[in-house]
């Protein structure tokens, strides 16, 4: 594989500190994930050219508007944008309603379109580009990838570079989080407003150092629902 230098550009709060990284290798650059707000894909798209290389292709790790949002601001028409198929198919069914529900919080910082990647890949695909293989690993595969990429430096999508104790660390916070929406749910669907109170409270305490609390609540009734629906389905060989 090519040698390549790794450039990171982190949003401040408005933009929830999200990474946008420029893999700069001999022949051009490759742009992982794209920024939430217009200023911050702007700054992006500046670091880029100061890289006076061309860009050469682009991926979206997954379908939050903090990583794809930038894509038209960053990206020419002309590039390719990679991007597995479900999460290409989510960007495109979610992304006008992202729009409405968020400008009015952040005004003309939300971008006024967006692109969906055209280029889709699947679990195990990879991709040549710049010297630069890229390969597809889905969140199944957690378990094995922790296992794989022990000693490998990892770049997540918000915060700081680490190894893979930190695929340990988000295991623990994940099954932390279902766990106490599944307590405060008692089965329904989602969550009141206090619950919600709670469910900051309690991920805070397990967390004191994570940033943007704000965020806790939003998800959960989208878990609750989850843990809903699995707990209406039927155990294997019985019937309905």
């Amino acid at each position: 594989m090519t040698d390549f230098q790794c450039h990171v550009y982190t949003a401040a709060e408005p933009g929830i500190f999200a990474n946008s990284y420029l893999l700069e290798t001999d022949d051009g650059v490759v742009l992982i994930d794209a920024n939430l707000l217009v200023a911050d894909a702007e700054a992006l798209a500046a670091r880029l050219a100061a890289l006076r290389k061309p860009l050469l292709a682009a991926f979206v790790t997954h379908p939050h508007p903090d990583h794809f949002n930038g894509l038209p601001y960053v990206v020419p028409e002309t590039v390719p944008v990679y991007a597995t198929a479900a999460v290409a198919k989510e960007i495109e069914q979610s992304a006008d309603a992202k729009r409405e529900q968020w400008r009015p919080v952040y005004g003309d910082q939300w971008p006024d379109r967006y692109r969906v990647p055209e280029h889709l890949l699947a679990t195990g695909d990879g991709v040549d580009v710049g010297g630069l293989r890229v390969t597809v690993h889905w969140l199944a595969a957690l378990d094995r990838i922790a296992r794989d990429l022990r000693g490998v430096p990892l770049l997540p999508g918000h915060g700081p570079s680490g190894d893979a104790s930190m695929l340990d660390a988000q295991r623990r916070y994940l099954m932390m989080y279902r766990e106490t929406i599944e307590r405060l749910a008692r089965g329904a669907s989602s969550l009141t407003d206090d619950d919600k109170h709670e469910l900051t409270r309690t991920m805070t305490r397990f967390s004191p150092d994570a940033r943007l609390d704000w965020l806790v609540g939003l998800g959960a009734d989208a878990v609750a629902a989850e843990l809903a629906a699995e707990h209406r389905e039927p155990a294997p060989g019985t019937q309905q």
